[in-house]
């Protein structure tokens, strides 16, 4: 029961900072500029932001991956440690 624990912990702890505090911090200030710039006349940066924003969610993409499989496991281990007669 431990190793779920831990498991579940280190995809919990690897959702924050890899999928949450990233987002947060990198994308969405990107997401906000672009918000409050005229759509009809981009800026001469556009395609540099686009890019680099880009380049974030290709990061964290694995990351919510890598997270999502560490849930699974985690919750894989759980069902494997009850007692099929529903003693535990």
């Amino acid at each position: 029961m431990l190793r779920t624990g831990l498991w579940t912990a280190a995809a919990f702890a690897l959702y924050l900072v890899g999928v949450m505090a990233f987002t947060i911090i990198l994308n969405v200030p990107i997401n906000n500029a672009m918000l409050a710039r005229d759509a009809a006349n981009p800026p001469a940066d556009w395609a540099q932001q686009r890019d680099r924003w880009d380049l974030l969610n290709t990061i964290r993409t694995p990351v919510t991956i890598a997270v999502f499989v560490g849930y699974l496991i985690g919750l894989m281990r759980l069902v494997g440690d009850q007692d099929p007669a529903g003693r535990g």
